[in-house]
């Protein structure tokens, strides 16, 4: 059985420290990072996108130095933080997949009509009400799948921040 590794990020204003311990919090590994500001005449500011980057990277190192697989890392730390970016993205993906290759799949390669053109002419021209049912059906179910990631992604995301 493999050692469990607790991991504590301090984000300060000079830097960003992570401490790994095992669960009787004996220190393993620690790794630190400058905080990533930005300077100018009369302000200081931090990128968020730079700061989520900081934060990663000085976790993912101290979980390293401690013992840690990189694939311990990328399921527990690095995959955890990108999960809701990458559903949306996928979800986009799918609807991009469905709308290239399932219509011309059902269709035919050189159809020149859209698809819910083309399910009403099956459906009333060519006298086929069942293929046309069962093509609607099959990208409803589709959609209908790709739309509950997408929502999901969205509400997990806005729970997370505190929005709902």
């Amino acid at each position: 059985m493999s050692k469990q590794i607790l991991i504590g990020v301090d984000i300060g204003t000079s830097n960003i420290k992570a401490v790994a311990t095992d669960t009787s919090l004996k220190i393993l590994a620690e790794y630190s990072e400058v905080t990533p500001f930005t300077h100018e005449k009369n302000f200081s500011e931090i990128d968020a996108h730079k700061l989520a980057q900081t934060v990663i990277s000085v976790a993912s190192k101290a979980a390293q130095d401690a013992g840690a697989s990189l694939i311990t890392i990328i399921r527990t730390v690095m995959l955890p933080l990108a999960l809701i970016p990458i559903i949306i993205a996928l979800t986009f993906t799918s609807i991009g997949i469905l709308g290239s290759f399932t219509v011309p799949f059902f269709l035919g390669a050189n159809q020149p009509t859209m698809f819910g053109v083309e399910i009403t002419n099956f459906f009333s021209v060519y006298n086929r009400p069942q293929q046309s049912i069962v093509m609607a059906f099959i990208v409803f179910a589709a959609a209908s799948g790709i739309a509950f990631f997408y929502i999901w992604a969205n509400f997990r995301n806005a729970k997370e921040s505190g929005r709902v």
